[in-house]
């Protein structure tokens, strides 16, 4: 298996977005990817988009919370974030290595703040299953996130000058479950492949307290055609363990 693995593997960073939709695709389209996010993991609705948005007419504004943070915050500044991203550098390894063919899964998605979503492609945060609680925990992996406040890594004017994201850092939320009441799961696949990618991307720079084993980035159950991604991410693993 692991000698199949080099045609699968990429070059560039597979976790990074290349959107191939139009503005006007991409805002509703992400609207409702957001509002699908929503029912799944909080059984909450979001307000219907109005008939015929025209373009550059603002969506809908509601308060919604921040899986990571649990902070209720502007909708506006919460991104509807794809785990593996909606267009990735190579769509077969994204195919292939994970096994999902519909990035608009809901199970491919995460509700949290703008912030996280910048260090997420970053890989500086990592998502880890704990299969002895059955919960996700939000993990920061370099030392100079840590002090960061939120609103410095806000990708909007809005959320840089949030104030409840000036109050916080990302230290707050280390180490914590993520938020979802509605006991609906992500697929924890792609999350232990983003992790140990962004492990072994951070090797050198990874925070000193940080520990990790083979089973924190061991792929779960729930995958049953699982080898090439259970060799993938050993690749990456071992990367980590070594360094």
């Amino acid at each position: 298996m692991v000698a199949a693995l080099p045609a699968l593997m990429v070059a560039s960073d597979p976790f990074q977005s290349v959107s191939s939709l139009s503005n006007a695709e991409g805002r509703t389209t992400a609207y409702d990817f957001k509002s699908r996010l929503l029912l799944y993991y909080f059984n909450q609705h979001c307000p219907r988009l109005p008939p015929g948005l025209a373009q550059g007419q603002p969506l809908p504004s509601f308060r919604m919370q921040c899986m990571i943070s649990k902070l209720w915050l502007d909708s506006k500044i919460v991104e509807a974030a794809h785990i593996v991203p909606k267009a990735t550098n190579s769509s077969r390894w994204s195919d292939c290595v994970l096994g999902i063919d519909n990035v608009w899964d809901e199970r491919n998605g995460l509700l949290w703040a703008e912030p996280f979503e910048k260090a997420y492609h970053a890989h500086e945060i990592a998502v880890m299953y704990q299969s002895s609680s059955g919960t996700f925990k939000f993990r920061v992996l370099i030392d100079k996130l840590m002090s960061k406040r939120l609103s410095d890594y806000g990708i909007s004017q809005d959320a840089k000058n949030n104030v409840d994201l000036k109050q916080h850092t990302f230290a707050d939320y280390d180490d914590t479950d993520l938020l979802m009441p509605s006991g609906n799961m992500p697929f924890r696949r792609a999350l232990v492949a983003h992790a140990a990618y962004s492990a072994m991307t951070q090797r050198h720079k990874l925070r000193s307290s940080l520990s990790f084993t083979k089973a924190d980035f061991d792929i779960l159950s729930e995958y049953q055609d699982k080898g090439t991604t259970q060799a993938w991410v050993a690749l990456q693993t071992q990367l980590v363990l070594s360094a």
